[in-house]
């Protein structure tokens, strides 16, 4: 069943602090979620801080800010400097059914050390009994809304994320305002880069069949609109990279590969990178990935 509206908290990262940390083992398509409760952010205030100038060496209490849905949180990490700033989007793994923005934390704060105001974001995680599409969808698209429209956001917003959450993040870069109705900010947004770190290829899978609920013959129109590839030509200005584990255990490069072709025959441009000698876990770890990521990201 679909939860109540009520409060999407995002808490802050400021400076050098860092909120969450990876949680290695804990992607789902491996092994299930190692986050316990205190690995998640707690909320004491109401009050986001004006971006610091300087590294602080104690982690600040997350800050809720904005309410949208009761058991979706978010963690802003702000980067030095002075607003405003370019928005990513930071969207966890797990196979759909598993996972914790905690995943994403190194990642969120190495983003917010090239300069980025970033959300690392929660979602609805779906079970057998209750599949989360598109509810999981909405989440992000929400978050995505979020970014683009908080005080310290210069209104542009990327989304990176990775294995399931590489999947969320290629389909709402493409698909420009068919998710995210339920948001209380109205406004569509189209993000204009995308980071895709082992995305799956949408095809039968038992992952694919519990987040929706049916499998691709009882389903197909379902299906149809959670393949990315179906609407590669929707986004022309989009600028993406879709970065694959050359040891990943889990994911075959297909889906990676056939989404930067799909992009470049429809205009758009994409790139492929192969890193070789990693797994799939490792693409959360900036160690890996991060070089790749910040020549990328040079004008």
């Amino acid at each position: 069943m679909r939860r109540p509206a009520g409060n999407l908290f995002v808490g802050a990262a400021v400076g050098g602090a860092l909120l969450l940390s990876a949680c290695a083992g804990s992607d789902p398509a491996v092994a299930g979620s190692s986050t316990t409760e205190a690995d998640r952010p707690t909320a004491t205030s109401t009050s986001v801080p004006h971006p610091s100038t300087t590294e602080t060496t104690t982690p600040p209490v997350p800050r809720p800010t904005v309410e949208i849905f009761s058991d979706v949180s978010a963690t802003v990490f702000i980067p030095t400097g002075e607003p405003p700033f370019p928005a990513v989007v930071a969207i966890h793994g797990g196979g759909y059914t598993n996972g914790h923005p905690g995943d994403m934390g190194s990642l969120s704060a190495f983003m917010r050390d090239q300069g980025f105001l970033v959300f690392n974001t929660g979602y609805q995680l779906a079970t057998r009994k209750d599949p989360s599409f598109p509810e999981a969808i909405h989440d992000v698209a929400c978050a995505v809304r979020l970014a683009a429209s908080h005080e310290l956001s210069d209104g542009t917003v990327a989304v990176l994320g990775v294995s399931s959450g590489a999947h969320f993040a290629a389909l709402l870069a493409v698909t420009g305002d068919r998710y995210g109705t339920p948001c209380p900010e109205s406004e569509p947004v189209i993000p204009d880069r995308l980071l895709a770190l082992g995305i799956p290829e949408v095809m039968p899978h038992p992952f694919l069949n519990t987040f929706i609920g049916a499998d691709s013959e009882k389903n197909p129109e379902a299906w149809n609109a959670v393949d990315p590839l179906q609407y590669v030509g929707n986004n022309p200005d989009l600028q993406a990279l879709f970065i694959h584990a050359g040891n990943d255990e889990v994911l075959s490069s297909s889906g990676a590969v056939r989404m930067t072709e799909g992009l470049n025959e429809a205009g758009t441009e994409a790139a492929f990178i192969e890193v070789p000698g990693i797994g799939h876990l490792d693409l959360h770890n900036p160690t890996h990935v991060g070089e790749v990521i910040a020549d990328w990201l040079q004008p």
